[in-house]
């Protein structure tokens, strides 16, 4: 480090101690000092200098992780010039940070007399209207009047040209979007005139020219081999936020299923659009669609391949895929001279985006996996993908900028009272151990107070065994669970695994004061929990990224219910994935190998989301409250037995107190557990 880089490091460093400190800049503005905080930030600030490429800081809830790093990244690009990223998985992260911590960060930039550097939000192109699609969608409508559509239309050209181009903003002025369109209907696509959007194209120029950018794990990981967020450079900095969830990102940002059936329905519901040459292409195009259809019955019986597919299958199949991809871009030079104008074309349209995605990620990120058969749309599909998703990120690091992974739930967990490791994610990213600097973990020693009731060990499980059918007998365990706490009239959000186990609790329960999300979108139900001022939200929904509080900012929900274990189901595009990875690395008993690398992966998923759902609790350093786990798969206190490493979801702090949990009786009682003294029935909370 160059002298005039020591001097900033210091004076970085020196400033983040005495805004954090006690009785520092925090305290003087009316925060309470915390030890856990303050270690965070300083540790961070020290990083954001050092030679290391890619650091690790797990923060648990209550650590203040998010103020801790917008004030030390604001300094270190206010004080060096440098740009930082900060991604999130979340838009609602974003919006919360640049409605809240970030305007304190700033000020205390303010009080350093350092000038502020520029910040901007890029997202991606999904958020922001088409207001030509969203004409030729509406083209179709028959149930609204032509007033009422024009109205709307000139609404959304007045807001991509004077406003801010966002769907949400359309949703804000209309309660959601109208004429029963989806967003996916009337968003800006790869294939959309990006001028039609003129807020959109002033964003991107915006944040490439920004010290600061606050953006998503998707665009991040877009902006891979590209300048969309700027040049990166050595002394660069990115903060990748809920970075337990990045590899999800990675793996669909780099995966795509591409079903022929759906392809050929497209093109033939738009071929008016197309010149005399276009239908001939067509015509050969259709052609090898129905081969590759014939091809892919032929593999299947119902939904089971019918064994393993060859290397020749595959090289069958890669062929036809990419013959595919090839015709229908050639397709593209057939539309007739007006036809993006007829109704039809958003048949064609959606055809060529869903193409230029798969051309894309066969150039940049993958290859032909193998086939897979979705349950959802009942028909096999090519399968595109890359065997380590997230060593894209690599790309940043090879540019000589640093990456920051922080999140309240990334570290190993699938092992009982294992000690604080990130085996598992740093092999997700397709790294060693020696590539990482700091692996450190936050935990508040004291923020929040929780007890815990769990289920009745003697009652059924929540599924029927064999069948994926949720057992009956346990529905009504649970649906007297929370009878009894609507009865209270205290608030509690209750997280289920489906919409389909909402409905049946929806069946059994007459309770009027129950929102029941069991579909559409979460905001429409809260909207309905807080106007109807009902006492129970159930929803499966509501896992991760929401918090509701007071007018006042107190606490809202008193308890949260979690009904059963929220194990992934089977992994079959992962199952894919690692299969050729340990395939082509020729390692022998792979299949053993990658079972085992999944049950690994399913117990961390499900111990990430039970940590993430009991933290919907605890929103602030006084919240209170109880965590309910009605599934008896989940260990009491003691247990040695199959699930105990779902004992990992329990922060320290509350270690004591789980360990005096009560259980919600199969006679709909509140008893202790077996370990401490019979309790009289209490009653809910």
């Amino acid at each position: 480090m160059n002298s005039d880089a020591s001097a900033d490091a210091k004076k970085v460093q020196s400033l983040v101690n005495n805004a954090f400190k006690k009785n520092g800049y925090l305290c003087s503005i009316g925060f309470r000092f915390s030890q856990t905080q303050y270690d965070y930030a300083v540790a961070l600030a020290e990083s954001l200098f050092s030679q290391d490429n890619v650091n690790m800081f797990e923060a648990s809830t209550g650590t203040g992780k998010t103020l801790a790093y917008l004030i030390a990244s604001t300094l270190y690009s206010g004080v060096t010039g440098k740009k930082t990223i900060i991604a999130t998985h979340t838009i609602a992260l974003q919006k919360q940070m640049i409605s809240g911590d970030l305007n304190i960060a700033m000020n205390y930039l303010d009080e350093c007399g350092i000038t502020r550097p520029t910040v901007e939000q890029r997202i991606g192109k999904q958020h922001y209207l088409d207001p030509i699609r969203t004409a030729r969608k509406l083209h179709f409508m028959d149930h609204a009047s032509h007033k009422e559509i024009d109205e709307f239309l000139a609404f959304c050209v007045k807001l991509c040209t004077t406003g801010t181009g966002l769907i949400d903003d359309v949703i804000a002025a209309y309660g959601d979007v109208p004429f029963d369109l989806k967003k996916s209907d009337i968003c800006l696509t790869n294939s959309a005139n990006d001028e039609s959007n003129l807020a959109y194209i002033a964003a991107k120029q915006d944040a490439v020219e920004a010290d600061i950018i606050i953006t998503s794990h998707m665009m991040l990981l877009s902006s891979v081999g590209t300048a969309m967020l700027g040049v990166i450079e050595p002394g660069h900095n990115i903060i990748l936020d809920e970075a337990d969830l990045i590899i999800n990102s990675a793996e669909n940002i780099t995966s795509q299923l591409i079903q022929p059936t759906f392809i050929l329905n497209n093109l033939q519901k738009g071929q008016a659009c197309l010149t005399t040459k276009g239908k001939e292409c067509l015509s050969r195009l259709e052609d090898k669609l129905h081969i590759t259809i014939e091809w892919f019955n032929n593999k299947y019986t119902g939904t089971k391949l019918k064994g393993l597919i060859t290397q020749e299958d595959a090289s069958n199949a890669s062929s036809q895929l990419n013959e595919i991809v090839n015709e229908i871009a050639n397709l593209k030079k057939f539309i007739k001279r007006k036809g993006r104008e007829l109704p039809e074309f958003g048949y064609l349209d959606d055809v060529f985006y869903t193409n230029e995605l798969a051309a894309d990620k066969l150039d940049n990120y993958g290859q032909l996996m193998g086939l897979h058969y979705s349950p959802v749309i009942q028909k096999p599909s090519f399968m595109v993908s890359t065997s380590l998703p997230a060593s894209m990120l690599k790309y940043f690091t090879r540019k000589g900028a640093s990456l920051f992974f922080t999140s309240a739930t990334f570290r190993d967990r699938y092992k009982k009272g294992q000690d604080v490791t990130f085996n598992s994610f740093i092999q997700d990213l397709g790294l060693k151990d020696d590539d990482v600097g700091k692996m450190l973990s936050f935990e508040p020693s004291k923020f929040g107070s929780v007890d815990y009731i769990l289920a009745d060990k003697t009652i059924a499980k929540p599924f029927i065994r064999n069948i994926n059918q949720l057992n009956p007998s346990w529905l009504q365990y649970v649906s007297k669970a929370l009878a009894s706490i609507a009865h209270k009239r205290e608030k509690a959000l209750v997280l289920c695994g489906s919409f389909k186990e909402v409905i049946e609790y929806e069946k059994i329960l007459k309770v009027n004061n129950i929102t029941f999300h069991t579909s559409g979108a979460l905001d429409d139900a809260v909207r309905e929990h807080l106007e109807n001022d009902t006492d129970l939200l159930v929803t499966p929904s509501a896992w991760e990224g929401f918090s509701l509080r007071q007018e006042n900012n107190t606490q809202h929900f008193k308890a949260v219910v979690i009904t059963k274990i929220p194990f992934s189901p089977p992994d079959e595009i992962n199952q894919i994935r690692l299969s050729k990875y340990y395939s082509d690395k020729g390692i022998l008993n792979s299949q053993q190998r990658v079972s085992a690398i999944l049950n690994i992966k399913s117990s961390q998923l499900a111990i990430t989301k039970l940590i993430q759902g009991a933290g919907r609790l605890l929103r602030g350093a006084d919240d209170s409250g109880k965590v309910w786990i009605l599934d008896p798969r989940f260990p009491h206190a003691g247990d040695t037995g199959r699930h105990s490493n779902l004992y990992n979801m329990i922060p320290i702090r509350f270690k004591d107190r789980f360990n005096e949990h009560q259980v919600w009786s199969r006679e709909g009682k509140l008893n202790m557990s077996s370990s401490t003294e019979h309790a009289d029935l209490i009653g809910v909370i």
